[in-house]
């Protein structure tokens, strides 16, 4: 390719941009005829100060659903309908903040994983629930760190958190069966689903009903988390914490110096198979078998010593040295530049 690569680099509060921006510095001093902007994609006029570059690499602020809702609408707008190459692309983003979006990747591709439950309607769970068995994961379908997780031990834990989690179905079935919302209320007063529906209207919180509920894998005192950016990758292990059967958020990292080869060429798949971008995977480890618990599109959160660059015979090529994620996602893009 001739001429000098344009990369406009979204801003955030949080800085993550500078990392990516050293790493196209340290590319251009090397020689690569490449250049970076600094974009702001929050202002009103941010369609059209994303325009006009060869590529667009951004990070969202803020995670959360309303974040990330907003942050997946204009990667879908800039990608499908401006035309614009920008990082993470759509198929690394569309699930971010939702454990139910990746279930039906997971499942679609059939990658190993926990076995999983989605369902949108409270008799349904309560029947397929059973055959995950007990104790069971069950979680919100958005959250980090283990927030929005928890572990349901007995029937009784998991019937009381089915009727909180669907306490606008049931409501509604009392409500028509009773006549009436104050006979409905009368019938049913100590009622799980009852107070939860008292709260949620009371917080003016969202009606819609849903549970996400996933196998439990004991034996795994930690989790792996793989990144996958391109054709490299990188990696940590997270102990449990304290007392506790979850990793996510203990922040008890161990650095990796090497990686489980059959964890790598799951998610390496997977990321080829998707089309992504950048993946960051879950990894728990079941009968001996890596299983992928869940994904986002990039973890960023610290650098890894070392990372491994897949060559195109299959075999991948060990890179001695501190590199953060954001440099990763820089070199992808070099990559695809011919940079």
């Amino acid at each position: 390719m001739s001429g000098e690569v344009v990369i406009g680099v979204g801003t955030d509060s949080a800085c993550w941009y500078e990392e990516v921006v050293r790493a196209f510095e340290r590319a251009r001093e090397q020689g690569a005829a490449v250049r970076t902007v600094l974009v702001d994609l929050h202002a009103h006029d941010w369609v059209r100060n994303a325009r006009g570059y060869d590529a667009l690499v951004w990070n969202p602020q803020f995670m959360g659903p309303v974040s990330a809702s907003l942050f997946k609408e204009k990667v879908y707008f800039l990608e499908k309908v401006v035309g614009m190459r920008i990082m993470p692309n759509y198929a690394s983003a569309w699930h971010f903040e939702s454990k139910v979006a990746q279930s039906y990747i997971l499942s679609e591709l059939d990658v190993p994983r926990p076995r999983t439950i989605v369902s949108f309607e409270y008799e349904d769970a309560r029947e397929t629930a059973k055959t995950l068995g007990l104790p069971v994961v069950a979680k919100r379908s958005y959250g980090a760190s283990s927030e929005n997780v928890s572990l349901l031990r007995t029937q009784a834990e998991l019937d009381r958190y089915l009727q909180r989690e669907f306490a606008q179905q049931l409501w509604d079935e009392r409500k028509r069966d009773a006549g009436s919302p104050l006979r409905a209320a009368a019938s049913a007063p100590l009622s799980p689903w009852l107070s939860e529906k008292v709260r949620r209207t009371l917080a003016g919180d969202e009606r819609h009903d849903y549970v996400y509920l996933q196998e439990f894998i004991p034996g795994n005192d930690a989790d792996l988390r793989i990144n996958v950016i391109g054709r490299r990758v990188d990696g940590c292990w997270r102990k449990n914490r304290v007392n506790d059967w979850r990793a996510s958020g203990s922040g008890q990292i161990v650095r990796a110096y090497e990686l489980p080869e059959d964890a790598v060429a799951l998610c390496m798949s997977t990321r080829e198979r998707l089309g992504a971008d950048s993946l960051a995977m879950d990894v728990l480890y079941r009968d001996g078998a890596p299983v992928i618990v869940e994904m986002s599109y990039t973890e960023s959160v610290s650098s890894h010593p070392v990372h491994w660059v897949k060559e195109p015979d299959g075999s991948y090529t060990r890179v001695e040295g501190e590199v953060w994620d954001q440099e990763l996602w820089a070199k992808h893009i070099l990559d695809e530049f011919g940079l």
